[in-house]
């Protein structure tokens, strides 16, 4: 490789020359040396990011598992990763997990206590139901045995009337009209 300039003002000219085997020499090791650089570069990037990955994918893993367990009502335990957004995702979900199952207590403890009122309910109701039956069945017979002497006292006051036309008339009229007032409530009752 040869190089010159004229210098125009001395009338000069320089030539700088070199052997090309020695430069290319020094350009090929320089060429490897570089090459070699930028893969080892490559290759510790390589390895940082498949480690960072692993922590990533762990860190992710850890939440799904914790998202998991919480959605199927199980206590979360917080894990640290060492990665500070999924350390504090995490804590969430452990907060998260103990306000969940203090509601879920909360609620099994309402859910009891509406059962057993609904069975107290039921009960009462069968109770009323049942007393209701016997009032029932009570103003039925009350309504009979009430009956039952009404229609004698009705009848001799009948025979009364045909025997007897001036004798006890008002009485028969009181005893008649008390006896029909009390027909009647029978017949409501």
């Amino acid at each position: 490789i040869i190089g010159f300039t004229k210098l125009p003002r001395w009338g000069l000219s320089v030539i700088v020359g070199a052997p090309v085997s020695s430069l290319n020499q020094v350009v090929s090791t320089a060429l490897v040396m570089y090459a070699a650089t930028l893969a080892l570069s490559l290759l510790v990037c390589l390895l940082v990011a498949k480690t960072i990955a692993r922590r990533i994918v762990a860190g992710i893993a850890t939440l799904q598992m914790h998202a998991r367990d919480m959605g199927q009502g199980r206590a979360v335990k917080a894990q640290a990763c060492g990665i500070a957004e999924f350390d504090q995702l995490s804590k969430s979900l452990e907060t998260a997990s103990m306000e969940r199952m203090a509601v879920e207590g909360h609620r099994r403890v309402l859910v009891d206590n509406l059962d057993r009122s609904l069975r107290s309910i039921r009960a009462a109701m069968e109770q009323a139901r049942e007393a209701s039956a016997a009032k029932d069945h009570f103003l039925a017979v009350l309504g009979h045995e009430l009956r039952n002497p009404l229609a004698p006292i009705v009848s001799t006051l009948d025979l009364m009337d045909i025997q007897g036309k001036d004798v006890y008339r008002r009485e028969r009229t009181i005893l008649r009209r008390q006896a029909t007032h009390l027909h009647h409530l029978v017949d409501d009752l």
